[in-house]
Formats: structure tokens, sequence, C-alpha cells
């Protein structure tokens, strides 16, 4: 039989090295604060709005990851609904806000694109994404 040991210092100082919560502003200059999805809530999530359709997953689990707005908590959708008002909550903006921060690695940088080259970026993810599933 194998033996598990658990050690709580470990933990304590796993705990102490997480990342600090993400955040990223979009081009009307809100905070969008960002969550990091567990295992379990991508499998719940990939089980509620299903894995035949990848585009619409993958563009889900980018509004999944918003934990809130100027402060204001944002709970995750639990709902088709849900995710649609949430969609229409962030506009335009902050979907685009969401996917360049996506496209830069997660990387939480200061630098703002303009509403043209930031949905430019955004076009582009997209038409990668498309292609990605075409194959």
């Amino acid at each position: 039989m194998t033996k598990v040991s658990v050690r709580s210092h470990a933990a304590a100082s796993a705990v102490a090295a997480a990342p600090a919560p993400l955040s990223v502003r979009d081009s009307r200059g809100r905070n969008l604060g960002l969550r990091e999805l567990t295992v379990l809530d991508q499998m719940r999530l990939l089980r509620r709005l299903g894995g035949e359709n990848s585009p619409f997953f993958s563009f889900c689990m980018r509004l999944a990851r918003v934990a809130s707005i100027d402060g204001d908590t944002v709970h995750l959708p639990q709902t088709d609904i849900a995710f649609e008002a949430l969609a229409q909550r962030l506009g335009e903006e902050g979907i685009t806000a969401l996917v360049i921060h996506e496209m830069s690695g997660g990387a939480d940088d200061e630098v703002e694109d303009t509403p043209a080259a930031a949905k430019a970026k955004a076009e582009a993810q997209d038409a990668q994404e498309r292609q990605t599933v075409k194959n």
C-alpha cells in the first residue's frame, strides 16, 4: 500500500506563494478583476456548455474568469442567461480587454490599445480559434 505524507508547513507556504489576483482595465476605464478557474469549475462548465461547440466554450470560459467589475463581485455564471447577461454587461470593450489579456499570455500590463487595434487583435484571435476547430 502506498503511503501519503501531509506536511502542514508545505501547505502554508503554498498558500503564501499564491499569486495576487489579476485585473484588466478595458477601454472604458473599468477594472475587471479576474479569477483562476479550478479544474472542477472547468469540468462543470464543459458539461454545462458542451464540448461540441469549441468557440462558444472558449468564449464562455473567458467570461467565467471575470470575478468583479469595478469592485462589484461577479459570480461564476451558472446558466446560459447568466452568461448572456455578463457578456452584455461587459460589452465589446470588456470582451476585447479579456481577449487581449489572454493573447498576451495573461500578463497584467498597463498598456492599452486603441479600440480599433484591440478589435483587430480580438478578430485575429477568433479567426485563429476557428482555424484550430476546422483542423
